[in-house]
């Protein structure tokens, strides 16, 4: 469940009334959206949703930045490059360990 903004946050033992953490968010935009709303900023860190105070509420729900669609770069030993056709490597760089196949 995701919650509303303007829903009042959870009730837990130890917290003020109110309070949110970044597991009530689903979303790090949701979160900071939230952080930004209640006066959050790297100078105020909100109901503590900015762990390293630096404007940015929760960054542990942000993407991993694993970009599956990035491009990788090989190069050998001689500074070749590899050789691709879309995903496949079909050349690789001289000095370059290779694994698996024949």
């Amino acid at each position: 469940m995701v919650p509303d903004n303007d829903a009042p946050a959870p009730q837990r033992a130890g917290r003020p009334a109110g309070d949110r953490d970044c597991a009530d968010f689903a979303t790090q935009q949701q979160a900071q959206q939230y952080f930004e709303s209640i006066g959050g900023s790297s100078t105020n860190n909100a109901d503590r949703l900015d762990e390293n105070h630096n404007g940015v509420a929760c960054e542990s729900l942000a993407d991993d930045g694993d970009d599956q669609n990035a491009e990788a770069t090989t190069t050998g030993d001689d500074g070749s490059t590899a050789k691709t056709s879309g995903d496949q490597v079909t050349e690789v760089p001289e000095g370059s360990a290779q694994t698996g196949g024949a």
